[in-house]
């Protein structure tokens, strides 16, 4: 009875460390869009994406859960559908690729849009030493669908001065003390066929948004295995005494 209790304690430790997931090359976040913290947000949130001007709502929120992706922390990519906040009929689909800084962070990153009780320095929990950071590649666009079908959205980082990375990070997508992430953009109407109300439109808008692990549909079975393992051998042990 001992050598089997023994032999499943080893196969149920096999179990559980299989459970736990490796160091992956790719890592997939559910986005959300990043409310407001009561107590340090500084700035209206509740939106996943800002696009002041171009409708009368500047909020867009994902239609279900977008997809964060990053690839070794080099490149990244955020996909879904959005729609704005005060009128669903208003949709666009989201294509943004990122790329990792060539040479470290950009200055001037990180952006605070906490108010300044949030980070480590004056006593907060948020450290941006931890924050990673991208830049906006230019292959990118909103598409337009249902009423908006035909618009096009073309996006470029930030010029200049205002060269601020796409911040990763606790406390990083602005609004709340959550992993997330934020950045801004330059915008511009395009298409063959754009909705006359939306032609020639042009402006800034920026991404804030809240990041939570996809969870493994393997991984989650191992662990379940596991654990009933443990369950079924914690039993066996009790009869043997």
């Amino acid at each position: 009875m001992t050598r089997r209790i023994l032999a499943g304690a080893v196969l149920c430790t096999a179990l559980l460390l299989l459970a736990v997931p490796a160091q992956a090359d790719t890592i997939e976040w559910i986005a959300t869009a990043a409310e407001k913290d009561p107590t340090y947000g500084q700035y209206s949130g509740g939106h996943a994406i800002w696009l002041p001007g171009l409708a009368t709502d500047s909020r867009w929120v994902f239609e279900g859960d977008g997809r964060f992706t990053e690839v070794d922390l080099t490149t990244a990519t955020l996909t879904g559908t959005i729609q704005n906040a005060s009128d669903s009929s208003l949709r666009m689909t989201v294509s943004m690729r990122f790329k990792q800084y060539a040479a470290g962070d950009p200055t001037p990153s990180p952006k605070k849009e906490l108010t300044a009780a949030a980070y480590t320095a004056t006593g907060g929990g948020i450290d941006t030493s931890t924050w990673h950071y991208y830049k906006l590649v230019e292959e990118v666009s909103f598409t337009g669908l249902g009423s908006l079908a035909g618009l096009e959205l073309d996006l470029d980082h930030r010029p200049g001065s205002l060269v601020y990375g796409y911040q990763v990070g606790d406390g990083a997508n602005g609004k709340n003390l959550r992993y997330g992430m934020s950045g801004w953009f330059d915008w511009a109407v395009t298409g063959t066929s754009v909705p006359a109300a939306y032609a020639g439109k042009t402006g800034v808008g920026d991404v804030n948004i809240n990041l939570d692990p996809v969870p493994e549909p393997g991984t989650l079975a191992l662990l379940g295995s596991g654990l009933l393992c443990v369950a079924v051998l914690h039993r066996r042990r009790r009869r043997a005494v």
